[in-house]
């Protein structure tokens, strides 16, 4: 069997997988913008995770030009000030490159959600059986919940934009399999209507031998959260229960980047603190 894969390349889930698949001697090719241990020179600009996974190179295909167009225009905000969304017009254009660049001879093609539908076109060209990577719940559930959440903080966000909702729902018809990771996401689509029999629950793994157990040095009570600290991940609940909880010696670390919109929210907070930023996969240990 031969397995291509396409992704944006801003986790490391996918990466994990796709070694996984070289193992086994099933990925045929795999398409993202940034590989790091191919250029990682630019890991640091592009702000990509390197976890150590090397995959054959004459396998990865990268698509620079999409890579640092995104973050150019990311770092400039010409995206705000043009008004169009840069993470959906970046991911389109990338799904039509892949789409152009496919080849016959793959049995499955696996894509991420809102880069897939035009590459899942050309594979079934090829009789090949599309899945759809979707790690976050159903594009149209996910627009409404994280919207009802900025209300209820004060705050007025529009939170996928129409485009990104109809490719995404498009691509869930073109599918003949949608990947999701909780049993959460999985409702998510069930109740928006899309088959049961569609949805293929696999939640991330995790390798233990990258993490291991250490005394603890002092005696302070202390909260790790590992990720993006946003209100999407819903990061001010947890600062609302540090608040309640009012415990006498306490912190918080928070690793990974703050996002601009929660940034407000985590200065007005009585929660006491640290902000470490983004931290390698295996410096996490």
């Amino acid at each position: 069997m031969n397995i291509t894969m396409s992704c944006g390349g801003g986790t490391l889930r996918v990466f994990h997988l796709a070694a996984g698949l070289v193992k086994r001697g099933l990925l045929k090719d795999m398409y993202v913008p940034y590989y790091s241990p191919k250029y990682p020179f630019l890991r640091r600009y592009l702000g990509y995770p390197d976890d150590g996974q090397v995959l054959p190179f004459d396998r990865v295909h990268s698509n620079l030009a999409a890579a640092i167009g995104y973050r150019f225009i990311d770092k400039l905000r010409l995206d705000k000030a043009f008004g169009f969304e840069n993470r959906f017009a970046t991911w389109d254009f990338i799904d039509r490159c892949v789409a152009a660049r496919l080849k016959a001879g793959s049995d499955v093609v696996w894509a991420e959600s809102v880069l897939a539908l035009h590459t899942f076109k050309k594979a079934k060209q090829y009789g090949a059986i599309t899945i759809l990577d979707r790690p976050n719940c159903h594009i149209r559930y996910q627009r409404d919940i994280v919207e009802q959440e900025y209300a209820l903080l004060g705050m007025k966000r529009a939170y996928n934009s129409p485009q990104a909702v109809a490719k995404g729902e498009a691509e869930y018809a073109q599918a003949d399999y949608i990947a999701v990771l909780s049993s959460f996401v999985k409702r998510s689509f069930i109740a928006q209507g899309v088959p049961e029999k569609k949805l293929l629950l696999l939640p991330s793994g995790v390798n233990l031998t990258d993490f291991k157990p250490v005394l603890k040095e002092d005696k302070k009570f202390r909260i790790i959260y590992c990720g993006y600290a946003c209100v999407k991940k819903g990061v001010h609940y947890l600062l609302q229960a540090l608040e309640a909880l009012n415990l006498p010696d306490y912190e918080l670390w928070l690793i990974g980047k703050v996002d601009d919109d929660f940034k407000p929210i985590l200065k007005r907070s009585r929660v006491t603190y640290k902000n470490f930023g983004y931290v390698p996969h295996l410096q996490l240990s």
